[in-house]
This record gives structure tokens, sequence and C-alpha cells, in this order.
């Protein structure tokens, strides 16, 4: 990975004006991470700067405190589809990745809590599995992308056939709430077009929620198949949507 300009700090110092580069080690490739054993897996001083990582199964690694000074700058890289916590060294969780990376830098000497270290930079890409409900007789499969690029979130619904027979006069709802890390931090609402009446091309109206759900309605807010409940074929089409975090 080479010697990389991440952020400039002066070393055991709290952090203020640039005054030292900072560079990474060199990184060290493995299933787990360097410190070997099991998770939680608790990182030393001694250890590579940058650990890339393509773990089995989900797992955590705790970022190392003993020697640590203000402004060092650790990098774990997950190169799996599994989750991988990272955590201070007391437990405190500070970001999860799937298939990404996320790079922290401490904030004072010895850090020890979440409030102790800063993400400034994370980036990953993985698939939401879920169903929907609400205007069908039974739930329909739809998974949704996520991907994340630093405070950017963005949402990708690529399936285009989630429509059936309409039963219920409501609104489609996402079953299975996204992961809190990318959630908006208020509700976000965006134009998406749904099936309705076995005509594409309605107006729709797409309500990421704070809470992770996902609601899809007409343009207006009211029931997504209005008068056509059972008696036509109505559902979701293709969308994508991106929103700001913190």
């Amino acid at each position: 990975m080479g010697v990389v300009k991440l952020l400039e700090f002066a070393l055991g110092s709290s952090v203020g004006a640039p005054t030292q580069l900072v560079v990474e080690q060199p990184q060290y490739v493995g299933t787990n991470p360097e410190v070997g054993g099991s998770s939680p897996f608790q990182l030393l001083y001694t250890h590579k700067r940058v650990q890339v990582l393509n773990p089995a199964g989900a797992i955590t690694v705790k970022l190392p405190t003993t020697s640590v000074l203000a402004g060092e700058v650790f990098t774990i890289v997950n190169q799996s589809a599994n989750l991988v916590t990272v955590q201070s060294s007391g437990a405190n969780t500070i970001d999860e990745i799937i298939a990404g990376y996320v790079k922290v830098v401490a904030l004072q000497d010895a850090p020890t809590s979440s409030s102790h270290w800063r993400v400034i930079d994370v980036a990953e890409t993985f698939v939401h599995t879920t169903n929907w409900s609400g205007i069908w007789a039974s739930p329909k499969a739809g998974n949704v992308r996520v991907t994340r690029a630093g405070k950017l979130v963005t949402l990708t619904f690529n399936q285009d056939t989630m429509y059936d027979t309409a039963s219920v006069a409501t609104v489609v709802t996402m079953v299975t709430a996204l992961p809190s890390r990318v959630r908006p931090d208020v509700n976000f609402y965006a134009p998406c077009v749904i099936r309705r009446n076995n005509t594409d091309g309605v107006p729709g109206l797409l309500a990421v929620q704070g809470g992770g759900g996902i609601v899809v309605s007409h343009a207006n807010g009211t029931a997504l198949n209005g008068a056509f409940a059972g008696a036509s074929s109505e559902g979701v089409t293709a969308w994508s949507v991106a929103y700001g975090k913190g």
C-alpha cells in the first residue's frame, strides 16, 4: 500500500493544528488480524497499521491503546461479505464494515473508548437482504444494494419485477430495517416510479426512515394500490437514492 498521506497531527498531543505528516506502516494480509487467536481480536501497538482481512465469519477487531499516540492512523480492510466490527480497546463500537475499509485516527494518547477515535474515511458495499410487504397476499423478496462512501450512502433496488395482484389497499413496506450505520439522520424522501394497474411510470414516493425502514407509496402519500386493490398487478419498480449522514 506504500506511504500515503492521511492527516497531519502533532504526535503525542491532542488533535489540533496540523504540524507533522502521519504515514501508514506496511500492511498485514490474513484471514484474521495479525494478533491471532479468536474474536474479539485485540491489536497491539506493534502490529501493522493496515490490517487486510478475509474472515470466514463475523468478527470483532479491537484497536490498541498502550503506546498509541494522538494522530496515529489505523486502517481495517474487510475483503469478505462477513461483518467486521471495529472497537476501541474498551469494547466500544467505532464502526462496522462489510466488503470495505475504515480508517480511524487516535484523538488522544492511549485511547480506550470510541470517543478517543475518529473515523476519517470509510467505504463499503453490501447487499441488504429483505422482503417487502403490504399490498400482496404474501411478502415479496427484494434485496437492496447499499454503498457507503464517507458520509454518502446510496441505496439501489434493481429488481423490476416485484409486483403481483394486490389484495390490500395500503403502502409497501420493507420488512428488515437497514443497519444503523447506513440509516439517514432524519427521514429522507425521494420520488420513485411505481407499477399500478399494470402500468409502469406512475409517480411514487420513497421514504427512507431514520429508524431504518423504507416505505413506498403514491406521491401524495396515500395507499399504493388505491382503488385497484385486488384487481390489478401493482408493486415497486427499480430505483436508486443517495443521502448524506452526519
